[in-house]
């Protein structure tokens, strides 16, 4: 995995899992156990950065709970462990099908980096949207997102000469917006959070997925509207 979405060498971290068989009670020398061979597989593979986490039993005893957090061990149950993956694998909206993959379709644009270029890309957005069931509601909503996130890649990213690539998919049930802008940013920039200064928060209440991150590349911003998504919607 990576730190804060930041895709270089130094965020890079490994994480170090087990699962313990059984319903039982997990206690102190399981928890010993798992940590000593992590220890042996970090200086084997030199590893930098690592998490180490532990899964199995009913619950943790006392003693094994109090050395899991000194070690910074995080630690779950089987049944939260099968909560976890319930959650995670509820919406299959995240898995297309194979219907769903042959009705995607993508538009692709570029625009400079000037003053109201973002207007043309709403118009754009407003015509692609068109191809999807959305209601009036959830087209001010991606049109709302895309105008900020224009201004924001102008406001932080503004260089001479600089352009915006978007590319607009759509499907039976979404809307995806995929941001990129070419830039290379100093080193310190690249250690910062990787949503600062990109109004993340707002986008979030705009849209119903949003990720931001930034490489030695460039940025790259992706929204996700889908079609019969009313959770997240802006108040």
């Amino acid at each position: 995995g990576f730190e804060s979405g930041f895709y270089n060498d130094e965020a890079e971290t490994a994480w170090l899992t087990a699962c313990l068989p059984g319903d039982e009670t997990v206690g102190l020398d399981e928890v010993e156990r798992f940590y000593k061979k992590s220890l042996q597989v970090i200086r084997e593979e030199n590893l930098k950065r690592v998490k180490l986490w532990l899964v199995g039993g009913k619950k943790f005893n006392q003693a094994a709970l109090s050395f899991a957090k000194e070690n910074q061990i995080y630690t779950s149950s089987s049944e939260q462990l099968k909560i976890l993956t319930s959650t995670v694998m509820a919406d299959e909206r995240l898995v297309p099908s194979e219907d769903q993959l042959r009705e995607v379709v993508q538009y692709e644009m570029v625009i400079p980096m000037s003053a109201d270029t973002e207007l043309v890309a709403v118009r754009a957005l407003e015509q692609i949207a068109e191809s999807v069931e959305f209601n009036e509601k959830s087209k001010g909503q991606m049109r709302m997102a895309l105008m900020e996130a224009c201004i924001n890649a102008k406001e932080n990213l503004a260089s001479e000469g600089g352009k915006i690539h978007l590319n607009f998919q759509t499907a039976l049930d979404r809307l995806v917006i995929q941001m990129f802008v070419e830039a290379k940013p100093s080193p310190q920039l690249l250690k910062k959070d990787a949503t600062q200064g990109w109004s993340v928060k707002m986008l979030r209440t705009l849209m119903d997925d949003v990720r931001v991150s930034h490489t030695a590349r460039g940025f790259e911003l992706v929204m996700i509207k889908y079609s019969q998504n009313i959770r997240k919607e802006a108040i």
